[in-house]
């Protein structure tokens, strides 16, 4: 059997693990990061696994300092021009790090805008591509961005009713806030997004 189709065949079972099968054997898996990792950026590269793929062949897999200490979550992999400056602006005004210093991922892998029809169609099968990305990584802190939050632990809560909450998923601390895109269209929840950039900062503090 080739490394490939390996891969294909652990890409498939972490895809049903991601709905709820569970299996009496463990599967042994070594996870180092290196490019024969299932669900490594190769694999990712190679990932033909739902029809995202159709609409681009671009996949981004990540952004920013591996090392660094917070991890921020999208739902799809780039922001248009203007969120994206703000965002910039949150992260190094407020949080006061530089950009390049953040690590920035998404559950969707492949290039596509936020607003493609039926985007929601495609996280099931990408799921299982952060999930291994969190449970492989040693930061204390995710921020997730806006519908993110939902897509990747499947509480249907508002994000109003949650943002800026600290919760417990995977052995990890994840804080939603609100999306960028959303804080533009919606001015009047700066001042609450700022709040929750300040507890997030004070939480970085600390570790």
């Amino acid at each position: 059997m080739t490394k490939l189709t390996q891969n294909k065949i652990l890409q498939n079972l972490y895809l049903q693990q991601s709905f709820g099968y569970k299996y009496l054997d463990s599967i042994s898996v070594k996870r180092n990061n290196s490019n024969s990792d299932f669900m490594s950026k190769d694999a990712v590269n190679l990932c033909t696994l739902c029809d995202a793929s159709k609409i681009t062949n671009k996949k981004i897999y990540d952004f920013g300092d591996e090392n660094s200490k917070i991890l921020f979550i999208t739902t799809v992999p780039t922001f248009d021009i203007v969120s994206q400056d703000m965002f910039v602006k949150m992260v190094e005004n407020v949080l006061q790090i530089p950009f390049e210093k953040i690590y920035l991922t998404s559950i969707i892998k492949c290039d596509i805008k936020n607003n493609t029809p039926m985007v929601e169609n495609f996280i099931p099968t990408c799921k299982g591509y952060i999930l291994n990305q969190i449970d492989n990584s040693t930061r204390k802190i995710i921020v997730t961005l806006g519908d993110s939050y939902k897509y990747l632990t499947g509480d249907t809560n508002d994000i109003g009713n949650i943002h800026g909450n600290i919760i417990k998923f995977r052995n990890t601390t994840i804080i939603p806030i609100y999306h960028p895109s959303f804080l533009l269209r919606n001015p009047s929840f700066k001042k609450e997004a700022l709040e929750d950039l300040k507890k997030i900062k004070l939480l970085m503090e600390k570790l």
